[in-house]
C-alpha cells in the first residue's frame, strides 16, 4: 500500500502546492485541466481544491494498489480533528484504488468551541457567496460540549468495491437500482 500526503499528491501530480500556492496558481492548473473559465472564475480555493482532486488526481491514485492520502488541509475537513503537529491539516484520509475513492475517514473533531467556530465561518462563507447558510447542529455541538470520547470512522463504499471487482466502467453498472430512484 503506498501512503501519499493531500500535498505531496498534488505537488507530484500537478506541479503545485494546495496549502501554498495562490488561487490564481490554483485556477491556473484547474484550467489546464478542463475547467471551464466561468466556472473556475467562480470558484472559491476550497471548491478548486476540490475539484482538482475529484477530478484530476483521484483517477491518477492507486494504479498499482491501494493508495492512501492522508492530512488534508485543515479546510477540506469540517468535521475532523486538526492535527496537533500542524494545525493547517486535518486527520483526515481517503482510500484509492485504480483511480477509485474505495473510503473516507477522519479522526472526529470533540471540541465544542473549536467546531462551533467552523460552523460559523463556513455559514459566514456561504452568506458572502449568496448561498443559503444551513442552521448550526445545535445538537452536535451539546454532545461534544458534553464530553464526547476520541472517535474515528470511516465510510467504505460497498458498490464501488463491487464496482472495481466485476471490472464495471460505471457505478450505475452495479447499482440494483436506478440512481433516479436513490
Amino acid at each position: 500500500m503506498q501512503y501519499l500526503q493531500y500535498a505531496a499528491a498534488f505537488e507530484r501530480e500537478l506541479g503545485v502546492h494546495p496549502l501554498r500556492a495562490e488561487g490564481s496558481a490554483l485556477r491556473a492548473v484547474a484550467l489546464a485541466h478542463g475547467l471551464e473559465p466561468h466556472v473556475a472564475d467562480s470558484c472559491s480555493r476550497d471548491e478548486l481544491l476540490d475539484w482538482l482532486m475529484a477530478s484530476v488526481l483521484a483517477a491518477r491514485l492507486g494504479r498499482s494498489g491501494l493508495c492512501l492520502v492522508h492530512h488534508y488541509p485543515a479546510s477540506q475537513a469540517a468535521l475532523a480533528r486538526l492535527d496537533p503537529e500542524d494545525p493547517q491539516l486535518a486527520m483526515r484520509f481517503e482510500l484509492y484504488r485504480a483511480g477509485v475513492e474505495l473510503a473516507n475517514g477522519f479522526e472526529e473533531l470533540s471540541d465544542a468551541a473549536q467546531q462551533r467556530a467552523r460552523f460559523e465561518l463556513d455559514r459566514q462563507e456561504r452568506m458572502r457567496r449568496g448561498l443559503s447558510a444551513p442552521s448550526i447542529d445545535e445538537a452536535l455541538l451539546a454532545a461534544l460540549a458534553a464530553g464526547m470520547p476520541a472517535v474515528a470512522g470511516v465510510a467504505l463504499g460497498f458498490d464501488r468495491l463491487l464496482m472495481l471487482r466485476l471490472d464495471a466502467e460505471r457505478i450505475e453498472q452495479v447499482l440494483p437500482f436506478a440512481l433516479e430512484r436513490a
